[in-house]
């Protein structure tokens, strides 16, 4: 072996090493990152973050009217969120980016007014960034009950409605490949009726050119209504079975998987969890729970399925969101390893529960 010949080596070596000792930390367990939500905490809603331990705390917007559903671009660099405005108002028909590193945000759509057209009283929901960042989904309303889903690129530009299938469709969430969407769709005019779609266009490459396939059926009653899908990275697809966790194969294009029997490993049974989304190493969930009538945060360990509440504060908390401002190389790579071997342990204890 040859000897190190100066003071550099050594420091070059050992930076090395903590690195590795680093990310392998983060993916055993100690979270990072930042966590952004709503909150009603001080009466309407606003965007707010808290580091996963429930440090940190600190508010991000502050405007009238309600500010909601925060989402990080794939960069943790910025966070989208739905607003209403700074004047309020009951619906919410902008779309707002906040710049971490600055603290300023940005209005990039209003749906009251599309390059100088009036398009009447609309209501968006549900933003997602596209993987590479350049493009956002969303649920927007064109008249009362009637949403459909909505491309933009990332400046707010080239509005284009997607032929996702008809009806009361919400909660677009992308696949990684940026070819293929999640969403929850409500099956007829009554509620408690929604059940999992995947929009296909991996064989077109054209967002305007693609297939609509059924995930889920069944879907009749509040305690079988399957919504508020969040696509892993490269994977499975987190929802909300009648208020509980569970996690689904989705399958891969073009042949994804069989509505009548999917692939579905359920996390909870008591009934009290709504809007889960992945950590960014993919080894804990962060989700709404409420056990006193309001909803606070939670986490949950994929390995051991270990449920921690976060921060419990007034009003409610809705729509987390994980992102990590500040990366740390290969940690999600190493992540997905550890929550493939997790979500093996569950899948071989699953429980299937009818339709």
């Amino acid at each position: 072996m040859k000897r190190l010949r100066n003071s550099q080596g050594v420091k070059s070596l050992c930076a090395g090493l903590l690195l590795i000792v680093a990310i392998a930390s983060t993916c055993k367990g100690d979270l990072g990152g930042w966590i952004t939500f709503g909150s009603t905490q001080e009466g309407d809603w606003d965007i707010w973050a808290v580091r996963p331990d429930g440090t940190g705390l600190k508010q991000l917007t502050n405007l009238p009217g309600m500010q909601l559903e925060p989402q990080w671009s794939p960069d943790s660099r910025k966070i989208m969120y739905t607003s209403s405005g700074p004047s309020g108002g009951g619906t919410r028909s902008q779309l707002w980016v906040y710049d971490w590193a600055t603290g300023t945000s940005t209005k990039i759509y209003d749906a009251h007014d599309y390059q100088g057209q009036n398009l009447g009283s609309f209501d968006l929901m549900q933003p997602s960034w596209s993987p590479d960042g350049n493009k956002i989904l969303f649920r927007e309303d064109s008249s009362y009950n009637n949403p459909h889903i909505t491309l933009i690129n990332a400046d707010g530009t080239g509005r284009q409605i997607v032929p996702a299938q008809s009806g009361f469709v919400t909660h677009p969430s992308w696949a990684l490949n940026g070819k293929a969407f999640v969403y929850d769709r409500r099956n007829s005019g009554l509620s408690y009726t929604h059940d999992l779609w995947v929009y296909d266009f991996t064989q077109t490459g054209d967002i305007l050119s693609g297939t609509n396939h059924r995930l889920t059926q069944g879907a009749g009653s509040e305690s079988t209504t399957k919504n508020n899908p969040d696509w892993m990275p490269g994977g499975d697809i987190v929802f909300t079975w009648g208020h509980n966790l569970a996690i689904i194969d989705p399958g891969h294009s073009p042949t994804w998987g069989n509505p009548a029997s999917p692939d579905v490993t359920f996390l909870t049974n008591e009934g009290t969890y709504e809007e889960a989304s992945w950590s960014p190493d993919l080894s804990h969930l962060i989700y709404e729970r409420s056990l006193n009538g309001n909803y606070d945060l939670w986490t949950m360990d994929l390995t051991t399925q270990a449920q921690t509440r976060v921060i419990s504060l007034p009003g409610d908390q809705a729509n987390p969101d994980w992102g990590n401002p500040v990366p740390v190389p290969g940690a999600v790579l190493l992540g997905y390893l550890g929550f493939a071997t997790a979500l093996g342990v569950l899948r071989r204890h699953r429980t299937k529960q009818p339709n």
